[in-house]
């Protein structure tokens, strides 16, 4: 039985030890139930099973291969002799380089016998004696070794990246192993692969038809949260487990999950530089694990053929959908190599393509491949930006969802007007009045408030004008996260009032009361809640008025970063709501797109609606 000596890795979880396999593994219960039934069943009955499970790169499959061989191994390698004698199985290593026919490929699965009948070693000597002599007859000579050694067994293969094998075997090596499957009736495979391939889909190959397709899909959130936690209590990080649980700790998860897409190995790299400290800030972990994944990154691109790393780089560069007639031209390749190139790409899985009208446009499935290309090119600021942006986002859904659940009553937006009216005149009297006190939160904040209510009875620069009366820079770190909620409350309140169109003058104006705090990016924080809290209801406002909104906004904050991400998604969020037009939302990278998408209303612009 292999033995394991490690008990983590990134890269090779097929060297972990059987404990930390357990401990470790996440999300696929169900599918690892259904593989271990039908291998069971071919043990125990004439009918043989053959499993492909297909998963992206970095998708848990090593470690799901790994942990059902020891769990195989437990259910038959028992003191019970009629189990025991029932199967044997070879599990091939994880990327066998040397497999360039049909005889290399017999020739490694009894090299796999050996592990538990090392008498097998001297008649494999013997193949390669026959080979120097006649090739077919050192083939015909394996097979007969393999027959002899499984005669009344079950022959279980367990291997990995099955189209890599295909690719070595070739179409005459495919047929030779099909039709020995065939006539021995005793074998049974479970086998991985990054994609489905020709040689299993098209009704022409020896294989079509004959695997049972399982996916192994990206992890969800809750997974991923899963597998952070028991990595954690597994290292003996207490610390870092409990921060995880919390919520601002599940908003930090949400941030790694949204940029890992549901890599299994991105968090398995990325939690190596976590504590409780670096869970807060992510940046810095973010950048280890960028260049930590970079040398995998780059090893997959050198793979691929000169013209298809070529689409890859533009695409990296470019950052968002693209159509194939403005890939093809700076590629300096005609629309139809192109496309060809663009479908072998899809089918591998490095791009992905959304039709939308007449159009189809092409980006990386992966943000994170082209984020490491971006930061190996010393291209890091807006990586680093939108790492703040998420954690604020995150931050802020994830403490609302919070408080849905234990106040779902409370919303301080529902004052009415003579609210409204006692409110200001108790901020401008700066006096903690009963009222006041009454209001969620501190007086101070219960002023901030105030300055919320008069933004629906004025417009927002009054409004904010009260705000200068009431509050000073330094308030806002001493609880900046409710004070950011209450500024970007005024925001809305303001523009679902009056429109949108007072919107730069009055950031204009915040930006001159808080002006001692705008390195910490205060105006880009609040800007991202005024979009967090609107995205989801629609924009108020006429589409004339927020196209002049936009035009003030890119001229008052164009030396402010950290609003420049918050303001392209809040204008791709407007412009698809007013028009459905999903062109919009496409003009947006991935990673960002995919935060949209996911908050905005069902019906918004009616295609979204219609798909």
């Amino acid at each position: 039985m292999r033995q394991g000596f490690l008990r983590s890795s990134r890269y090779s979880p097929g060297n972990m030890d059987r404990e930390s396999l357990e401990a470790l593994f996440v999300g696929r219960r169900e599918v690892m139930d259904d593989v271990l039934s039908r291998v069971s069943r071919s043990v125990r009955s004439a009918e043989k099973h053959f499993v492909l499970l297909v998963g992206p790169r970095g998708s848990g499959k090593t470690h799901f291969l790994a942990l059902a061989y020891h769990r195989l191994m437990d259910r038959f390698d028992t003191p019970n002799v009629r189990d025991r004698d029932r199967i044997a199985v070879a599990l091939l290593n994880e990327e066998e380089w040397g497999v360039a026919s049909f005889l290399d490929l017999l020739v490694r699965i009894l090299r796999a016998l050996a592990d538990r009948a090392p008498d097998l070693d001297a008649d494999i000597a013997g193949i390669y004696d026959q080979f120097s002599k006649d090739r077919a007859e050192a083939e015909a000579l394996a097979v007969e070794l393999l027959r002899q050694h499984t005669r009344g067994k079950t022959l279980l293969l367990l291997c990995e990246n099955l189209v890599d094998l295909f690719d070595g075997l070739g179409e005459e090596g495919q047929k030779r192993w099909r039709a020995v499957i065939q006539e021995d009736g005793n074998w049974a495979i479970v086998a991985s692969t990054p994609s489905l391939f020709a040689a299993v889909t098209l009704q022409d190959n020896p294989f079509y038809g004959f695997f049972t397709i399982r996916a192994l899909e990206k992890i969800d959130f809750d997974t991923g949260l899963d597998l952070l936690v028991r990595k954690a209590v597994h290292e003996g990080k207490t610390e870092l487990a409990d921060s995880l649980r919390t919520p601002l700790g599940r908003a930090r998860v949400r941030v790694i999950h949204h940029l890992a897409a549901g890599n299994h190995r991105a968090y398995v790299v990325l939690f190596d530089f976590l504590d409780k400290e670096s869970l807060e800030d992510l940046v810095g972990p973010f950048m280890h694990m960028v260049d930590d994944l970079t040398p995998y990154y780059q090893d997959r691109m050198r793979r691929l053929a000169p013209a298809q790393r070529k689409i890859v780089e533009f695409l990296c560069l470019q950052g968002r959908p693209t159509t194939i007639k403005d890939i093809s031209t700076p590629c300096l390749m005609s629309h139809q190599t192109a496309a060809k190139q663009i479908g072998e790409l899809v089918t591998a899985g490095f791009v992905s393509r959304t039709r939308s009208g007449r159009n189809t446009f092409c980006e990386l499935s992966e943000p994170l491949m082209r984020i490491c290309i971006e930061v190996k090119d010393n291209k890091t600021q807006h990586f680093r930006l939108f790492v703040e942006f998420l954690r604020h986002w995150f931050t802020n859904r994830e403490l609302e969802r919070r408080q849905a659940a234990l106040r779902p009553d409370a919303h301080h937006a529902d004052l009415d007007h003579v609210h409204v009216a006692e409110a200001v005149r108790c901020a401008h009297a700066d006096r903690d009045e009963p009222f006041v006190e009454a209001l969620p939160g501190s007086a101070l904040l219960g002023r901030l408030l105030a300055a919320q209510a008069a933004a629906a009875t004025q417009p927002l620069p009054a409004a904010l004008d009260l705000l200068g009366s009431v509050i000073k820079p330094q308030d806002f770190e001493s609880d900046e996260r409710r004070h950011l909620e209450a500024t970007a409350g005024i925001l809305t309140a303001s523009v679902r009032a009056f429109g949108p169109r007072y919107l730069p003058q009055g950031l204009a104006k915040l930006r001159d009361l808080l002006a001692d705090l705008l390195d910490k990016g205060v105006i880009g924080r609040t800007l991202t809640d005024f979009l967090s809290a609107n995205v989801g209801d629609g924009f108020a406002g006429s589409p004339a008025d927020w196209e002049t909104a936009f035009e003030g906004l890119s001229s008052s904050l164009v030396d402010l970063p950290d609003c420049r991400i918050p303001v392209e998604m809040l204008q791709a969020a407007v412009r698809y709501t007013r028009t459905g037009d999903e062109r919009h939302l496409l003009r947006l990278p991935l990673e960002q797109r995919q935060l949209l998408e996911d908050v905005l209303p069902a019906g918004a612009g009616g295609e979204r609606a219609a798909r």
